[in-house]
């Protein structure tokens, strides 16, 4: 029985935000901004991370702002990893490569100018590996999709079938024209 139906039972509070407390999606919101502006900081200093902060704010505002959360997705420069990694939990080559040279290099910086001990140190570092690992192994993003082409230039792609009839080979002086096509139809 509800409580629409029992007239002595307590009364219903209305529901707020898909039946969430009221403050909930304010404590949300905060969360969110305090994480954007945390991945502000983090484009700006070398060895703060920046998406960490960004894939927070975008779960912060899923449940708090959708406007805030749509912008974050469609941003030009943090919209693309934000994506990948809700569509598939991957991160991309560079990000790893910058997330484990930042690692690196917080590290040195820490043990250089911190002085800790060794057990503070290797503590320290365990959790460090701990988290570069964690990345490392995350998939690239498009790594399920067998049509994804991802090499950085046709030259390296891997042979094509061949098919039954064969190809026409340009000679020298039609390669020459079509080179010329491309490159801004200088010679006519």
């Amino acid at each position: 029985m509800t409580n629409q139906e029992d007239p002595d039972g307590p009364p219903t509070p209305p529901a707020t935000d898909g039946g969430r407390r009221p403050g909930a999606r304010f404590v949300w919101l905060l969360l969110g901004y305090g994480f954007v502006g945390l991945g502000v900081i983090g484009a700006l200093l070398p060895l703060l991370p920046t998406t960490i902060f960004l894939i927070l704010a975008a779960a912060c505002f899923a449940r708090s702002s959708p406007r805030m959360e749509a912008w974050l997705l469609a941003h030009r420069q943090f919209g693309s990893p934000l994506r990948a990694w809700r569509a598939e939990g991957a991160i991309g080559r560079r990000s790893k490569v910058l997330a484990c040279g930042g690692m690196t290099v917080g590290y040195i910086l820490f043990v250089a100018g911190a002085r800790p001990s060794l057990v503070v140190a290797l503590l320290v570092g365990l959790a460090m590996a701990a988290c570069a690992a964690f990345v490392v192994t995350r998939p690239r993003p498009g790594a399920d999709d067998p049509s994804a082409d991802r090499t950085p230039c046709a030259r390296f792609a891997a042979p094509q079938a061949r098919s039954a009839e064969p190809a026409a080979s340009p000679d020298r002086k039609s390669g020459n024209r079509q080179r010329s096509e491309i490159s801004g139809r200088r010679a006519r």
